[in-house]
């Protein structure tokens, strides 16, 4: 008989670890424009940054008041996020099962531990139900609605970056072709 190999799952503790080394891997190189892979952005392009992209095709009717999160840190057990949001705790673990987007993972001693984009989630979530009056169904679906804008002004200016790109070489294949033609030695053969 052949011995078949041990498999243990990974600790609450060591999913923390996992996740915590991947956000901070991850932080540098957050990416707030979309990447072309096809060929190399020309400079002129590559130096422009991009817009902030604002969801102006479905604001919010009551604008969200800022949350004030403290600066540089990324994780936050569930009292601080009820003392940020505003919200008791059993309310908060009732929102993460109703709004798939919450996610926190769990300590090593089985707490709770929000990351800073759960945290503004929920506030956005709060600020739903609580200023604007939608149900738990309305403010699904206003987040749903939400994220599909936010995807289509993120392509909407990827096209218009691939636009200007294929323009400028465009421009660039006529130069060329003007050089050649204005020198008929060049393409003998």
């Amino acid at each position: 008989m052949e011995a078949t190999p041990s498999f243990e799952l990974p600790k609450d503790c060591e999913k923390l670890a996992t996740k915590f080394i991947l956000d901070t891997l991850l932080e540098p190189k957050v990416i707030e424009e979309p990447v072309i892979e096809a060929s190399p952005v020309p400079e002129a392009i590559a130096a422009e940054p991009l817009p902030p992209i604002a969801d102006e095709s479905d604001p919010l009717p009551v604008p969200l008041e800022p949350l004030g999160l403290p600066a540089g840190k990324k994780y936050f057990r569930v009292r601080e996020v009820a003392e940020l949001t505003g919200v008791e705790p059993y309310v908060l673990r009732y929102w993460e099962s109703e709004f798939s987007t919450v996610r926190p993972t769990k300590s090593r001693t089985g707490q709770r531990v929000y990351s800073r984009r759960d945290v503004e989630e929920l506030h956005l979530i709060r600020h739903l139900l609580h200023v604007e009056k939608y149900s738990i169904k309305g403010a699904k679906k206003k987040l749903q609605e939400r994220r599909q804008n936010r995807a289509g002004a993120a392509d909407q200016l990827l096209r218009q970056r691939q636009q200007q790109m294929l323009k400028e070489l465009q421009g660039q294949l006529k130069e060329l072709l003007q050089i050649i033609r204005g020198n008929p030695g060049l393409h003998a053969g």
